[in-house]
């Protein structure tokens, strides 16, 4: 596996973000040493001293840049790696990121006096001096915030351990795990309690397709995958809804996309004979577990919804039969 390295880019993402927050002392609540348990046990946390809202800027231009690189290639070694062939594109991408990341930083030092002053009037008299004493500077604060990334590649050192070579050798499970969470994303996000789409469903799918094509030769087999939703993509109509047999085609293709490391795409494996499936250290496809990181949700989202009352059984509602033939493909549970 360490040979797929040299066809590899590495970007590591290098962002800080201020957070805003500086650490609560028993001080600052007018506590007595007698009144709060010992460190070993407990601590106090930490106060504002900016509004949250403020900084969720930065935070979106970090997902933006974490999702330019999920689009071309696979988490690895903290980082990401991106085909040789994609690294130049993806570089571009980032760099503009870069550019807004500083144009939004100078915007947010003009007005941080005025924000802070602010921030003040609205906190009760009786916390106001406890976070006006822990306020910044703005010239601190500028050194908190940064955007940059690094590219490298990365070769093994004979005689000092096989780790990297373990680390290349999950680089194919990691692919299947990322083109399986990005198609149950796009399962909820635009399938889900319908019976209908339209050709803008099809844009992630193809997405995930361009990232899996890119990223083919960490497993080949994958090739023949590829090219059977390919085809069956080029037989939809071009135009207008989706619905009846080419929905449920879709849902199949995301069906399959969604479950890549349930399916042996190892030709080689399959021409051995099998083995004895009362091994104990045999892998069982229920035991797999998805990060909880990975669906790329935007984390400004979660904040502007975290208050918003959700109608369970409208978000959760099955598709309505259709009256279709019993080989309709159906959602796994595991979508759920």
């Amino acid at each position: 596996m360490l040979n797929h390295l040299q066809k590899l880019v590495c970007f590591s993402l290098d962002v800080h973000i201020w957070s805003g927050r500086k650490k609560l002392t028993s001080a600052d609540l007018n506590l007595g040493s007698e009144e709060i348990p010992p460190e070993e046990l407990a601590s106090l946390g930490a106060k504002r001293v900016c509004h949250p809202v403020l900084l969720t800027r930065f935070q979106a231009l970090r997902r933006r840049a974490e999702r330019i690189c999920e689009a071309a290639g696979v988490r690895f070694l903290g980082g990401f790696a991106i085909p040789e062939e994609k690294a130049k594109e993806v570089a571009m991408e980032l760099e503009a990121v870069a550019t807004d990341f500083e144009a939004e930083k100078q915007e947010f030092l003009k007005s941080y006096a005025e924000n802070m002053q602010v921030w003040l009037t609205n906190l009760p008299d009786r916390w106001r001096t406890m976070v006006e004493q822990a306020i910044e500077s703005s010239d601190h604060v500028a050194t908190r915030l940064s955007f940059g990334f690094q590219t490298f590649q990365v070769s093994g050192v004979e005689g000092l351990g096989s780790g990297l070579e373990k680390a290349a050798s999950r680089l194919g499970d990691q692919l299947f795990q990322e083109i399986g969470q990005a198609s149950r994303l796009t399962w909820s996000q635009s399938f889900q309690s319908r019976t209908r789409v339209s050709q803008k469903a099809l844009r992630p799918i193809r997405s995930i397709l361009e990232k899996a094509k890119g990223l083919v030769f960490i497993q080949p087999s994958l090739g023949l995958v590829i090219t059977g939703i390919e085809q069956e993509l080029d037989g939809l109509p071009k135009s207008g809804y989706m619905e009846g047999r080419d929905f449920h085609a879709l849902v199949g293709i995301l069906n399959t996309l969604s479950n890549l490391d349930n399916i042996n795409l190892n030709v080689e494996e399959e021409q051995k004979e099998p083995e004895d499936s009362s091994d104990p250290e045999e892998s069982k496809p229920e035991e797999r577990a998805v990060t909880d990181d990975s669906v790329g949700v935007d984390p400004i989202v979660i904040a502007k919804d975290a208050n918003t009352e959700v109608d369970v059984e409208s978000v959760f509602a099955p598709i309505p039969e259709l009256g279709q033939r019993s080989t309709i493909v159906t959602p796994p549970i595991t979508w759920f």
